[in-house]
């Protein structure tokens, strides 16, 4: 369908990427103006403070950065955090996605459409009984995502897109 679809890569390429140690765990971040100073954000009084970026509140969770191959692209695969840390129930559901990613990306990218945004995959939800494979386009200002809920037998069905 274009040339971003994960398949272009077989699943240990992305699965030898992921490394548990390099989680690194984004604290809770209130709604508010945020001023953007030595590459981090600071909370601003109010939006004409400067350059200020409104952003919505943040809970903290763990994210994971896998790259593409190709393009500079890379996807992220957040995770839920408990007491400042990422459980292994989800550290080991991410490598289990991770060795069907391929499967996954080719059954969303199943759906018809006449036309092909050259979307990429932009990040991963993890949750214990549903993923949600997020995808930007490349060509227009568009975004989705394809919805999986694991079924008790351990596999993964796709649910559909939103």
């Amino acid at each position: 369908m274009n040339k971003y679809r994960i398949d272009n890569k077989p699943a240990e390429y992305y699965l030898d990427q992921f490394k548990p140690e390099n989680i690194e765990v984004l604290p809770y971040r209130e709604a508010g103006f945020y001023l953007l100073k030595k590459g981090k954000l600071e909370q601003a009084d109010d939006s004409r403070k400067g350059r200020a970026y409104h952003f919505s509140e943040q809970l903290p969770q763990g994210v994971a950065t896998i790259l593409y191959g190709f393009d500079d692209l890379d996807f992220d695969i957040n995770f839920p955090v408990k007491d400042g840390k990422v459980d292994t129930l989800f550290i080991n559901l991410a490598k289990e996605i991770l060795a069907q990613l391929p499967a996954l990306d080719s059954r969303a990218r199943e759906v018809p459409t006449d036309f092909d945004h050259e979307e990429h995959l932009a990040y991963i939800d993890v949750s214990e009984s549903e993923i949600e494979l997020h995808y930007f386009a490349s060509t227009v200002n568009t975004e989705w995502g394809a919805y999986f809920k694991r079924m008790t037998d351990g596999s993964w069905n796709f649910e559909g897109l939103g």
